[in-house]
């Protein structure tokens, strides 16, 4: 699986496990960029449930390994976006810091183990893919529901200058060069958690959406952006319930002077 590449097609293939476990688990936190980080995680997980049970068998163990690669780079990359937030509004972080050091180290432990498996060993294939997909599950489960739910679902959202921190963390990302985002973690936020209807165009080929957008189903030409052509999906809903465009909305919020929700 080549997570440069996702398609259109893939994200709906996995779109049911993925919202029974956003939803029934309760994952969102409320905090779009960090909502469509864990979605991501959340996606890698069941990824590697339905490449370990249904891959084809000359692939899986290929595959497997590069979704266990996929895991460490993407969690690297979302535990240092969140930790510049928890440090930002002062809340402890000895403790996420250690869960975060664990669950990299054991993901990189266990995709140099599965690497040395013998690729024809079936069995062996399977069985250590199951063993890593259950601790992937009750880790990244828990740590989203639980550990991450205090400082940022809650902490965060209780404190007055709330959209100032959001703001200078926003800034920091930016300074950080850490808000680079595929094009296909935006459509499965808009699918699972914004629930906005997508449907192909068969005259054009092209997928569309309930607001009026629509997209190449390999997300060509932009595989990325950053944060500037995102807003839209991050504050485009605050924006119409205040009546002011787009713009002032989040210029406001990045300066900190509008008291949100």
């Amino acid at each position: 699986m080549d997570f440069d590449r996702i398609n259109y097609d893939t994200l709906k293939k996995y779109e049911g496990k993925i919202r029974h476990l956003w939803r029934d688990y309760h994952l969102a936190l409320g905090l779009p960029i960090i909502d469509i980080q864990h979605l991501w995680l959340v996606f890698i997980l069941v990824a590697l449930e339905e490449t370990s049970r249904l891959g084809d068998p000359t692939n899986r163990h290929e595959d497997i390994v590069k979704i266990l690669e996929e895991c460490h780079l993407y969690s690297t990359k979302h535990f240092a976006t969140e930790m510049i937030l928890i440090e930002s509004i002062g809340y402890k972080v000895d403790l996420h810091k250690k869960e975060h050091k664990r669950f990299l180290k054991a993901v990189h432990d266990s995709t140099f183990d599965f690497k040395n498996i013998d690729p024809q060993d079936a069995r062996a294939v399977s069985h250590k893919a199951n063993e890593l997909h259950d601790y992937l599950r009750d880790w990244l489960l828990s740590h989203i529901a639980i550990t991450d739910r205090d400082p940022i679902a809650i902490h965060l959202r209780g404190l007055p200058n709330k959209n100032e921190i959001v703001g200078e963390w926003v800034s920091n990302l930016r300074t950080g060069d850490l808000l680079h985002i595929r094009k296909s973690q935006k459509v499965l936020y808009d699918i699972v958690e914004r629930d906005i209807l997508m449907f192909r165009d068969e005259s054009s080929g092209k997928i569309k959406d309930g607001l009026g957008g629509s997209f190449s189903p390999d997300f060509a030409p932009e595989r990325s952006c950053e944060l500037g052509e995102d807003v839209a999906i991050y504050y485009g809903d605050e924006a119409r319930k205040r009546n002011i465009s787009l713009s002032t909305y989040v210029t406001q919020i990045l300066r900190g002077s509008m008291e949100g929700k």
